[in-house]
């Protein structure tokens, strides 16, 4: 569901960044969809409006200008210009802000108590971090993610592997973990 393409009943409206999960019971309750390359429009999509999903493609049950209603994915924060952040190279703001101008920060929002996983965030094993994360598998009769899709390998002989989400699994602010090995996840990456 991470990078798939999202279409509304009038047409195509952009892709999906992240999913939302209640932490606990590792359910999917929002979608962050995003028109392409503008984070700052994305929208948090509550998983009701999903009509359909192959994998590559999401189906919503609206509008394109439905989406507009939709609680806000992004917050835009601008910090006024301070001198004494200067690096005093050319001026920059150590923030990364033009030399003469306010910072800008764009900050990720998602529904309170509810965590977001996105693409190429870390997973981590028992033993270590163990790949990143190139999508998830989600139960379309209960809506429970069912399996963490990652990259394990490197970068060139990467193997995409389906590690199954459990009772012992969690998610944290670094990332998913899985109670499972790092060995066993690549035993499964060799079947």
């Amino acid at each position: 569901m991470i990078g798939s393409e999202v279409v509304c009943s009038d047409g195509p409206w952009g892709e999906s960044s992240r999913v939302v999960i209640d932490p606990v019971t590792w359910t999917v309750t929002h979608l962050v969809i995003e028109p392409h390359h503008r984070h700052a429009l994305a929208r948090v999509a509550p998983i009701a409006l999903v009509a359909a999903s192959d994998g590559r493609r999401i189906e919503l049950r609206c509008r394109r200008d439905r989406l507009a209603d939709l609680e806000e994915a992004a917050a835009v924060d601008f910090l006024p210009f301070d001198p004494w952040m200067s690096t005093g190279v050319g001026g920059d703001a150590l923030l990364g802000g033009a030399p003469y101008g306010p910072t800008v920060l764009v900050r990720d929002l998602v529904p309170d108590g509810e965590t977001a996983i996105c693409r190429g965030e870390a997973v981590h094993a028992a033993d270590g971090m163990i790949g990143r994360v190139r999508g998830v598998a989600v139960d379309a009769a209960d809506e429970h993610v069912s399996h963490l899709l990652l990259a394990v390998g490197r970068l060139w002989t990467a193997k995409e592997v389906a590690v199954p989400v459990g009772p012992q699994d969690r998610l944290a602010d670094d990332g998913p973990h899985t109670a499972l090995t790092r060995r066993e996840i690549h035993d499964l990456a060799a079947r």
